[in-house]
Order: structure tokens, then C-alpha cells, then sequence
């Protein structure tokens, strides 16, 4: 049992980073174009680190509450409105 929660943790883990990791390079290409944010040296690589990880973490207390149990509540609409983007 604890091998298959492992390896249920581990797909989550992936289908959690793969927009995260798609998304990437257009958020630092955005961020440092003039037509974009502008940012210079490593300011739009933050840009990128600062949003995807605010969605991440969304999404992971989404998993946590449904493992409890509970409902989603702000963290389910921040996750719909963050991954809609």
C-alpha cells in the first residue's frame, strides 16, 4: 500500500510541475520583453519563480484539503483562476 501511495505521490508530483514547466519560458520571455514587464538580469527568472510558485502552491493545499477531506475552499477558485491564465 505504501508503494502505490509513492507512486500515486510521484504522477501527482509530475502532472503538478508539467504546466509549471511548460509555462516557464514564455512567463521569463514576457517579463523581460519591452513590451512586457521590461525587467533586466535575473528579475524576470523571479517573475517567473514568484507566480508559478504561488499556483503550486495552490494546488497543493487543493491535495492536502482533499485529503483531508475537506472542502477546496478559496485555494480551489485561486487554482481555476491561476492555471486559467
Amino acid at each position: 500500500m505504501r508503494l502505490l501511495v509513492g507512486v500515486i505521490a510521484v504522477l501527482l508530483a509530475g502532472v503538478v510541475a508539467a504546466p509549471i514547466a511548460l509555462s516557464s519560458h514564455d512567463i521569463v520571455a514576457w517579463a523581460g520583453s519591452p513590451g512586457g514587464l521590461g525587467l533586466t538580469g535575473h528579475w524576470p527568472l523571479f517573475t517567473f519563480v514568484a507566480l508559478d510558485t504561488a499556483a503550486a502552491v495552490c494546488v497543493g493545499m487543493v491535495f492536502y484539503t482533499a485529503w483531508r477531506g475537506e472542502p477546496a475552499g478559496a485555494f480551489g477558485l485561486l487554482v481555476w483562476g491561476v492555471r486559467g491564465r
